[in-house]
């Protein structure tokens, strides 16, 4: 009888060792290159997960739309906090600034007031409200404008 508890044991700390190191590994994905990285060489986002919720985002080299605001790239936006699932704002639209910071409240993400030269910057989101902070290029020549702006659905 303690041998076979012994034998289950061993068995059931080699599955959990041996499941624990293979998602996690530095060797997967086919990287050849030097150093160690976290992350997949596929087309597809990096997703974080706590309780079966996607709480952070980073875009793979995608472009899409906001509003009526014509596709851009959104290669490597991360979005943090509540993917508002199953709508998951963090897949539909995905991030809307190079850094979207997501409140709990509601059930949508407001993105009323952006335009595409707000992707350079920090989007707040909380329901249907939305702030932003960041630089705005003007033209083609090398100069910005710092930017605070903030829009609301249906001001009180």
């Amino acid at each position: 009888m303690k041998k076979y508890i012994i034998y289950i044991f061993s068995a059931l700390c080699l599955s959990i060792t041996n499941y624990a190191q293979n998602p996690w590994s530095t060797a997967l994905n086919g990287y050849t290159g030097t150093g160690l990285f976290f992350g997949t060489n596929n087309p597809y986002p990096l997703r974080i997960y706590t309780q079966n919720e996607n709480r952070m985002h980073i875009n793979h080299n995608t472009a899409y739309a906001i509003n009526s605001q014509a596709s851009i790239a959104r290669n490597g936006h991360i979005g943090i906090g509540r993917s508002l699932t199953p709508t998951s704002i963090w897949n539909n639209p995905g991030p809307i600034s190079l850094l979207h910071l997501n409140g709990d409240e509601g059930a949508m993400m407001g993105t009323y007031g952006y335009r595409n030269w707000m992707r350079n910057g920090i989007t707040m989101t909380s329901n249907s409200d939305m702030m932003f902070m960041g630089p705005r290029r003007r033209g083609a020549d090398d100069i910005t404008d710092a930017v605070l702006g903030w829009a609301v659905k249906n001001p009180s």
